[in-house]
């Protein structure tokens, strides 16, 4: 067995900075992702605030989009588990989209405007609630009607 050659203190104080040089970028890369993942947007400092038909138009976009991806889930024939997963992905972003949409509204000036959005979200939970309750209640049946229909239509 070899020993290894030792260090000379150039060589040590060159391990040395780079150590502290590795740990600092490491330090200074972690800061600032969680930074730009857990601190204000930068939209909300730069974009100016909405009027109020504008508002309503973003509204009625995020209340179609969320009807569109609820109608989608419930017509595709995707596992049970994998439902609940994919609507809560989708709804991270969507309310991130609805707060940037608050924020940008003149909803303390416009109470009308603050319950068109408060009512929005309220569909977005009654989706949630129907989605999951259909995940465990009846997509069995629905499962076992398809099989049924199949099996009637091939008969003819």
């Amino acid at each position: 067995m070899s020993e290894r050659p030792k260090r000379g203190p150039l060589g040590q104080a060159y391990r040395l900075f780079y150590w502290i040089f590795a740990v600092g970028l490491l330090l200074s890369i972690s800061l600032s992702v969680t930074w730009h993942v857990m601190g204000p947007s930068a939209d909300a400092g730069t974009v100016s605030g909405l009027d109020r038909p504008a508002c309503a138009r973003a509204a009625r976009a995020l209340n179609t989009e969320l009807h569109a991806q609820a109608s989608s889930l419930l017509a595709e024939p995707v596992p049970e588990p994998e439902i609940g997963a994919m609507w809560k992905t989708w709804s991270t972003g969507w309310h991130g989209r609805m707060r940037q949409l608050r924020g940008r509204c003149p909803v303390q000036d416009d109470p009308a405007l603050g319950q068109l959005l408060d009512d929005v979200e309220r569909m977005h939970l009654a989706w949630t609630t129907a989605l999951h309750s259909f995940v465990q209640v009846g997509r069995r049946p629905m499962g076992r009607l398809n099989a049924q229909f199949a099996e009637v239509s091939a008969d003819r």
